[in-house]
């Protein structure tokens, strides 16, 4: 059976019932997994659980904002540093990054590697351009995920032919 410890207040799951789940056998065969008996919401729950919902999406929001390469926010390179701290390996961060951020990322100590998937695509000589500071190729996302084999992955032109 599993303890309420991982719920609120140590109370059982909230559902719109109070029917208990039936014990499932497990994928090996033998073991049975136990559920915890959920029991009723109360009406005078629904308005907290609602604003709980309300600040997880606010958070996803603020989350897929901070990592976006649309947007710029001045804190956003820090938002890692607490997981970097606490995390003892190799510590890898993407999504946005250019060559000046990621620079900047590795030189303060907040990634072990900066990966730059989407400027990879578009940038087949990458490394070398990031050498020399020379332009980047803009991706273009509408061949992100295309079946043609010509189209989008392999088409992008290397610093020599941008003459």
């Amino acid at each position: 059976m599993i303890s309420f410890q991982t719920h609120p207040n140590g109370q059982a799951p909230i559902s719109s019932t109070d029917k208990p789940l039936t014990p499932q056998i497990r994928a090996n065969g033998i073991d049975v997994a136990d559920f915890t008996p959920p029991r009723r919401l109360r009406i005078e729950e629904i308005p907290q659980i609602v604003n709980d919902f309300r600040l997880a999406a606010r958070n996803a929001i603020e989350a897929a904002l901070l990592r976006s390469p649309y947007i710029k926010i001045s804190d956003s390179p820090h938002s890692l540093v607490p997981m970097r701290k606490a995390f003892k390996g190799s510590f890898f961060v993407a999504g946005g990054y250019d060559r000046e951020d990621g620079n900047k990322a590795i030189a303060e100590d907040r990634a072990d590697l900066v990966v730059f998937g989407r400027l990879f695509l578009a940038n087949p000589d990458l490394p070398k351009r990031f050498k020399l500071n020379a332009p980047l190729n803009k991706y273009n996302r509408d061949t992100f995920y295309i079946s043609d084999p010509v189209v989008g992955y392999s088409d992008y032109p290397f610093l020599e032919d941008n003459a």
